[in-house]
């Protein structure tokens, strides 16, 4: 499991230790290198994930590019936008980037893990 750098840093704006809690595993979060840089813009280029109000997740183009340039899956809780008109969201990014993409329970089960 691994995750870009940014989504630390929006943990770190949060109100718990989460983020203190995470950054302790070593190798869990990939710093921004130029690879990540230029296919965070192309996520976003394509399917525009922030705006610049920044009212949206500025992480969220970054994990759909992490998950393409190493082959991976994105795990995430959110579902794809109900309306067409509406702003884009993690799983329609996915879909329109062909980057697989699985909500949390999907990826319980995948692991195994039995609740």
């Amino acid at each position: 499991m691994r995750s870009p750098e940014e989504v630390l840093h929006e943990l770190e704006d949060g109100a718990d230790d989460l983020a203190e809690t995470l950054d302790a595993r070593a190798g869990l979060f990939l710093p921004l290198d130029d690879a990540l840089a230029r296919a965070t813009e192309a996520v976003q280029k394509a399917c525009p994930l922030t705006d610049p109000s920044g009212e949206r997740s500025r992480g969220d183009p970054f994990v759909v590019a992490c998950a393409q340039l190493n082959g991976g899956t994105v795990v995430s809780g959110e579902v794809p936008r109900k309306a067409p008109t509406a702003p884009p969201k993690i799983p329609d990014a996915c879909d329109q980037l062909h980057v697989p993409h699985v909500d949390w329970f999907g990826f319980l089960r995948a692991m195994g893990w039995d609740l």
